[in-house]
């Protein structure tokens, strides 16, 4: 396996932007310019090493990403809303254990799991967060217990809906 990802040594276009805190489009254009190295995957896509875009941010060359990645583990948001006659909850917090919800309660779950060493989620590691597990047997074994909550919480015939990206494997 790759230890680009475990080491953090490359990023895509977008990840690249969040890191450098700009925008893709003015990211391709200093790429154009020959400002920001870049180098092109076998994909046609860009590349960044994360270590020259953080010497950047250091020089004071942009000024990074100021947002706050992630939410730990330890964390849950809950909205409440009343629409059309019907109660809705949102629920933002880790999937691998939504004990809050009681068996067969949910009648739609949405989601977009973390692809394994396929992304930077972080521009760095959260603790226990999907996205950062570096070892496919751990991964697999975390992404389960997801997979096992969901089943738990959704009524019987109800659906769940589950963004994947079209990524070369």
């Amino acid at each position: 396996m790759s230890n680009d990802y475990r080491e953090r040594r490359y990023l895509s276009v977008g990840e690249a932007a969040k890191v450098l805190g700009i925008p893709v489009r003015r990211l391709h254009r200093l790429v154009e310019a020959g400002e920001i190295p870049a180098q092109r995957a076998a994909s046609g896509q860009y590349r960044f090493d994360i270590r020259q875009l953080r010497l950047l941010v250091e020089q004071g060359k942009f000024p990074g990403s100021q947002k706050r990645h992630g939410v730990p583990s330890s964390e849950r948001r809950t909205w409440e809303l009343e629409l059309q006659g019907t109660h809705q909850r949102i629920v933002l917090g880790d999937a691998r254990s939504m004990s809050e919800l009681p068996d067969a309660s949910v009648h739609l779950m949405v989601t977009s799991p973390p692809y394994f060493n396929a992304k930077m989620y972080s521009p760095e590691p959260l603790v226990g967060d999907l996205g950062n597990i570096h070892d496919l047997e751990t991964w697999l074994e975390e992404i389960g217990k997801v997979w096992a909550e969901v089943y738990r919480v959704l009524q019987p015939g109800r659906k769940a809906f589950i963004n994947i990206m079209n990524l070369p494997i």
